[in-house]
């Protein structure tokens, strides 16, 4: 699917430009793959991921909350979400987001795609 590799590729250059930091640990990566196994876990289930993701430092205390996936790739009121990660980094490498608007509405659709 031409949306999620496009989704994936901007996620893995915005992660190695900005030094995102998605560690967790193993403890709870366990428990979110026994999670991700159930039926319908993508749309039922909340999954532990770390809310402080631009925190580049090891010495950093990571802040690890619960969410759904569309929480974590859309965002919520204490988490901004992969798709902002996303637009930040094009706004960082275009310099305008409005230079590119036929592709920005592009984002959240990509975001359904991979959350659905």
């Amino acid at each position: 699917n031409a949306a999620f590799v496009s989704f994936c590729i901007l996620l893995s250059r915005a992660m190695a430009s900005f030094k995102c930091n998605f560690y967790i640990p193993l403890s709870l990566v366990q428990i979110n793959m026994e999670r991700a196994q159930k039926r319908n876990a993508v749309l039922e289930e909340k999954f532990y991921f770390r809310k402080n993701i631009q925190c580049c430092t090891c010495d950093c205390e990571p802040d690890i909350v619960e969410m759904t996936i569309d929480e974590i790739i859309n965002g919520n009121d204490q988490f901004p979400g992969i798709c902002k990660v996303i637009r930040d980094y094009i706004n960082y490498m275009v310099g305008n987001m409005s230079e590119i608007t036929p592709y920005s509405a592009l984002i959240p659709l990509l975001s359904f795609t991979v959350s659905s």
